[in-house]
């Protein structure tokens, strides 16, 4: 058998003994209020399990304004990343200078030019 398999099988038999003890143990007791002992596994997994959220949901309320940052700070690193991959894979895009680029850039110098256009059509050069 592998080690693995060995300790494997070694914790899963303590686990079982475990489990058997505590079961003894608890039927030996008589004077033990049975509000705080679960009937079954299932009910003790689920009590466990509302403890677990319970206590995550305190940390996370505690972290939540840092958890922020780390959020922001990675969404723009992985942005950045993304555009140098894909720098890396279709390489750089060449913008020739001097023209606009962006969309509202493009519209105001657009908007502009249509009033000079008006200027000069005006004969008095005012509107």
């Amino acid at each position: 058998m592998s080690p693995f398999l060995i300790i494997w099988f070694l914790a899963f038999c303590t686990l079982i003994g475990l489990l058997l003890f505590a079961r003894l143990r608890i039927n030996s007791m008589s004077g033990v209020a049975s509000a705080k002992i679960p009937r079954d596994f299932s009910e003790f997994i689920s009590w466990e399990f509302h403890d677990m959220l319970g206590y995550a949901l305190r940390v996370l309320s505690r972290a939540r304004p840092h958890g922020k940052r780390i959020l922001v700070h990675a969404l723009s690193l992985s942005r950045r990343g993304h555009e140098l991959f894909i720098q890396h894979i279709f390489g750089r895009m060449e913008i020739k200078k001097g023209k606009a680029i962006s969309f509202f850039l493009k519209h105001i110098s657009e908007y502009k030019t249509s009033e000079e256009r008006d200027e000069e059509s005006t004969p008095t050069g005012h509107k």
